[in-house]
């Protein structure tokens, strides 16, 4: 008891080597940390003579009150580190993704197909792995792949049957063969960013490791670019005889006569769908 109340650790060093070759570890006894240990035993001295002169005493319900050793001793059960649920693969979200999809109308057949081979380029490229593992890197390797592909790669007899690590190469080494144009590069990168997008508001993902990594750049100068009709515009033009009533041989002299062709539809469909001309046509 004198050794405890002076603080005199030596008297453990025997305790505290001991406890070391139990445990098969190994501390140098002039460390820091055998210092450390050896205090630490002593104040379970201290603990152990307090909680035996009590019991001594009748007190049978004496509980460690050194902070040390309380919680070991602690008849709360520790809570448990629950384990992380492993990460649903790409391939079995993505089969989830298309699904509800489809049943909820959104896509149609052409739609469909168009993310069927985004969704076969990526895992080609960069692998299916579980949703958690993609990294931005991953998916701007993705990307840049893309940009290196043959645009014929489906059609052309040289590229059957070759990787796409193979076909970077020959268009690398080939600059006559073309590659993939940049809108197409943007279409399968956004079909595969709008998946990760889906997967982080399905609570699978903490963010989209897609966003921002591809901006598909200008083919055309700003000033080279059609103006985007205006609100004015778009009256002046739907309130034009041809909606309004035109002469039968003047369409754009008024008149009694609504004609509904394509002149009176096509602007109408214009509006609502992002066609070409020859599309809406």
């Amino acid at each position: 008891m004198e050794m405890i109340v002076l603080n005199d650790i030596e008297c453990t060093r025997e305790t505290v080597q001991w406890l070391l070759e139990q445990n098969g570890l190994d501390l140098p006894a002039d460390s820091q940390s055998f210092r450390e240990l050896q205090h630490a035993v002593l104040r379970a001295f201290a603990e152990a003579h307090r909680i035996n002169a009590a019991r001594y005493r009748g007190n049978y319900a004496v509980r460690p009150q050194d902070p040390l050793l309380a919680r070991a001793f602690s008849s709360e059960p520790r809570a448990r580190r629950q384990p992380k649920p492993a990460a649903a693969q790409f391939s079995d979200l993505w089969q989830r993704y298309v699904d509800g999809k489809i049943k909820a109308g959104d896509w149609g057949h052409d739609m469909q197909r168009e993310n069927r081979m985004s969704q076969s380029l990526f895992t080609e490229i960069a692998g299916d792995r579980p949703i958690d593992a993609y990294e931005r890197s991953q998916i701007s390797d993705f990307v840049n792949v893309l940009q290196h592909l043959p645009a014929m790669r489906g059609k052309d007899p040289r590229f059957k049957g070759k990787t796409s690590a193979d076909l970077v190469q020959m268009t690398k080494a080939d600059p006559t063969i073309k590659t993939m144009q940049s809108k197409t590069v943007k279409k399968h990168f956004s079909n595969i960013s709008s998946f990760f997008g889906w997967c982080v508001r399905q609570g699978q993902l903490p963010s989209n490791p897609a966003e921002g990594v591809y901006q598909l750049k200008r083919t055309k100068r700003r000033q080279d670019e059609r103006a985007a009709w205006t609100n004015a515009d778009l009256k002046t033009w739907f309130t034009c005889p041809i909606y309004q009533g035109s002469q039968p041989q003047h369409r754009l002299k008024r008149g009694q006569e609504v004609r509904r062709d394509a002149l009176y539809w096509l602007p109408i469909l214009a509006v609502f769908h992002a066609l070409r001309l020859e599309e809406g046509a």
